[in-house]
């Protein structure tokens, strides 16, 4: 026999409860031959009974057992045969008497004593449910995309996987961002494990659409999917760390697709610098029927308004890898977002999705006294014509050496010049030009990043000098977002 097959004839979640019960209760001082479970089939029970102890709960009737692995028989306390009394205890035991339980066996109404641990870990790792292919892959692999790469703690590198009541609830963490999602599935048995989330991920993409069977025994995780079988390892639940409790203080509704947008139109300018923590989120300015989201670097900024429903006052800072997670999960039209904010953390709930992120502490740049309000020179040019000349110039360009795009403006065309090590190209582009000639050099990767953001058919330029920030807007005033680029400093410039 490969292993100790328990509950035999008992449905398996009525006994769980049982066991548990045991395990929480069971009393130091009770001798294994006084206070050991029994059970009545006729009046379906199962019951503990000592000098010190007295519980009893109900089962049902089952036709499936549960086997414990061989591994667990070092935990045994004790076997003992109800019949004839007697006690017979594995020379390997080691576990303490005040941690004993009993369970009630199959094999000849055997008692097996296991640790309270033991069991704890045991009774719940049986788990059985089928769901949609296609619904489990997505929601993999939209929280498998913050998981921990590398942590001291194994569990973080994996997904928790937890099934009840006809739904999988999958959760991904990695202390600073935590990712929710459910989806529906026909659940056999309810239980809970952790499996590596890569692994997981990648078969859920080569299998074929349809149902997918997954049920586990103890540690060990079997997929079934019409003629594919795959058999991997997970780790215990209970290593999981619980995921931040978020005390609401204001929630926020606005539409799904303009919350998209007003991250999508920022994001770019967030610092990658860590030493500056603070500009690696974004500043969330809430005022009673609009957001302005705010980014920067320090070479460049970025502001979006979008409308939203009637909100307090306040500003938070919110990391930019968490508003990026948010907006990856918005794609269905016609729908709201939810965002609830405490003193330390900010939740989006969003379709079956729930991002939960810490704040960011200290004090934002006050970026309005960074935008000039006067200009001498203001250029409208198609957007992506824009676009396609910078792409153009910028091919000798090196991104170690970082050489300048130069811009002159003059004669209502936008003449462009780039000069590398490799080599020099110029282009030219017809613009509509109000004030001075000027002529100003910026780094070509920032300005394309700031006009493909822009998501308009011309974009304004307002230039007050050729060492002062240029602003962007849209060119018809139509949207509500200004960008801001520091312009490069080069040899023929003035001080």
């Amino acid at each position: 026999m490969t292993g100790i097959s328990i509950c035999c004839n008992l449905e398996f979640n009525s006994v769980c409860k049982a066991v548990n019960i045991l395990c929480r209760n069971i009393s130091g001082r009770t001798n294994p031959q006084t206070g050991n479970p029994s059970v009545d089939e006729n009046l379906q029970t199962i019951t503990y009974h000592s000098r010190h102890l007295y519980l009893q709960s109900r089962f049902v009737r089952h036709p499936k057992a549960f086997v414990l692995p061989q591994d667990s028989y070092p935990y045994a306390m004790g076997v003992f045969c109800q019949q004839g009394g007697s006690v017979r205890r594995p020379g390997n035991a080691q576990c303490r008497r005040k941690q004993r339980a009993g369970i009630i066996c199959n094999d000849n109404d055997l008692v097996v004593y296991y640790s309270v641990n033991f069991l704890q870990k045991a009774v719940f790792l049986l788990m059985k449910f089928s769901c949609l292919a296609n619904e489990l892959s997505i929601a993999l692999q939209n929280a498998s995309k913050v998981v921990a790469v590398r942590s001291t703690l194994a569990a973080l590198e994996g997904l928790l996987l937890e099934v009840a009541e006809d739904q999988v609830c999958l959760v991904g963490y990695n202390f600073d961002i935590a990712l929710t999602t459910t989806i529906d599935a026909k659940v056999n048995e309810p239980g809970k494990i952790v499996f590596g989330a890569k692994l997981l991920t990648e078969i859920m993409r080569r299998i074929s659409d349809g149902i997918v069977h997954i049920e586990t025994t103890g540690l060990h995780i079997k997929i079934t999917n019409n003629n594919s079988v795959f058999n991997i390892v997970g780790l215990e639940a209970q290593d999981y760390p619980e995921l931040p409790v978020v005390s609401v203080d204001d929630t926020i509704v606005m539409d799904a697709e303009k919350f998209k947008n007003l991250v999508n139109k920022t994001i770019y300018a967030v610092s990658t610098d860590e030493t500056r923590l603070i500009y690696t989120g974004a500043l969330m300015n809430i005022e009673a029927s609009t957001m302005t989201l705010v980014a920067l670097d320090g070479f460049r900024l970025a502001t979006k308004k979008e409308p939203i429903r009637n909100a307090e006052q306040k500003s938070i800072i919110c990391p930019g890898k968490s508003l990026q997670e948010v907006a990856r999960l918005i794609s269905a039209p016609n729908q709201d977002i939810f965002i609830d904010i405490s003193k330390s953390y900010i939740m989006f709930r969003v379709n079956n999705y729930k991002v939960i992120s810490k704040l960011l502490e200290g004090t934002f740049l006050d970026y309005e006294t960074t935008i000039p309000k006067e200009f001498c020179t203001k250029i409208i040019v198609n957007t992506q014509d824009f676009i396609a000349c910078i792409e153009r110039a910028s091919v000798v360009v090196q991104d170690k050496l970082k050489a300048p795009i130069t811009l002159a403006v003059r004669d209502s065309r936008i003449h462009l010049s780039c000069e590398g090590a490799i080599g020099c190209a110029t282009d030219e582009l017809l613009c509509s030009v109000e004030g001075d000639d000027m002529t100003i050099s910026f780094n070509s990767r920032l300005l394309l990043d700031a006009l493909k953001a822009c998501g308009t058919k011309e974009v304004c330029f307002d230039l007050s000098g050729n060492l002062s920030p240029v602003v962007l807007r849209a060119a018809n005033d139509g949207a509500d977002f200004l960008f801001l680029v520091l312009p490069v400093r080069t040899n023929n410039d003035s001080a």
